[in-house]
């Protein structure tokens, strides 16, 4: 808002008031300045337009209303309505009940469609409005912008226990993809059909063993009164033995299996 009296002009942001538009205010009067009058030919030529505006015949068509989204869509509710009424009317005859059913649908899905065009719409303007502000509202704003994020911190350097367990698991990776390299090279012989035919009763004695040790080192740890130390390590040590030998079996059970399907392959 620029405000102009007694020499100064003062710009200030806030909402239009009433004061704005008085003529009574001590700022700057508005003063009406008259057009100057048109000339002799063009006030003629205008009047002459008028007159045959106001003596055109009663037969000239008067431009129709834009029919709106709103109007559609009381149009379309209307003959719902209208629909539903005579559906209630017609209950009794299956065949026109029906028949109206089937229109029923149609006009909801009409209805439902101009509905969504109708949000649509809606959704469409508040955006333009929303930029509109922003536009307006441009170089307005004199708040202090909050700093930017500090940079995040250098990663910290991994420490000798880091260091000495990464290298066990790319040796543990180097090995393991060595004897997968050597395990393809195997052949399924008659030694390996024998064990295959009996590693799967082993591997749920195996599994079975493991369980009941952890089972019992979980009641060794929440025992009362508490176990020895000794004791409690040494069914720590059972429990982890049982658990590696049943996983040992598994991974054997499997490398069979896999040397099986890939024997089973060629020979066809």
């Amino acid at each position: 808002i620029g405000y102009v009296c007694a020499g100064r002009c003062v710009v200030e942001e806030r909402e239009l008031c009433d004061a704005d538009f008085s003529e009574e205010d001590r700022g700057v009067r508005n003063q009406f300045v008259a057009p100057p009058p048109p000339p002799p030919g063009r006030a003629a030529a205008e009047a002459q337009r008028v007159v045959a505006e106001r003596t055109l015949p009663d037969s000239t068509p008067m431009p129709k209303k834009p029919v709106t989204l709103k109007d559609k869509v009381a149009e379309a509710e209307a003959a719902l309505a209208a629909l539903e009424a005579e559906m209630l009317e017609a209950e009794a005859d299956a065949g026109v009940l029906a028949e109206l059913g089937e229109k029923r649908g149609v006009l909801q899905a009409k209805v439902d469609a101009l509905h969504a065009e109708m949000e649509e719409a809606a959704a469409q303007r508040k955006a333009a409005a929303e930029a509109l502000e922003r536009v307006f509202n441009r170089g307005l704003d004199r708040s202090v912008q909050p700093p930017p994020p500090p940079p995040p911190p250098p990663p910290l350097a991994a420490s000798a226990k880091e260091r000495g367990e990464a290298r066990l698991r790319v040796k543990a990776l180097n090995e393991a993809a060595r004897k997968r390299k050597k395990e393809k090279k195997k052949k399924f012989g008659k030694r390996e059909r024998d064990e295959f035919a009996t590693i799967e009763a082993e591997v749920d004695a195996l599994e079975a063993a493991a369980a009941k040790a952890e089972a019992e080192m979980r009641a060794g740890n929440s025992a009362k009164p508490r176990l020895p130390q000794t004791q409690l390590l040494a069914l720590a040590s059972a429990a982890t033995n049982a658990r590696r030998a049943a996983d040992e079996k598994m991974n054997r059970y499997l490398e069979l299996d896999d040397m099986l399907a890939a024997s089973q392959a060629e020979t066809e």
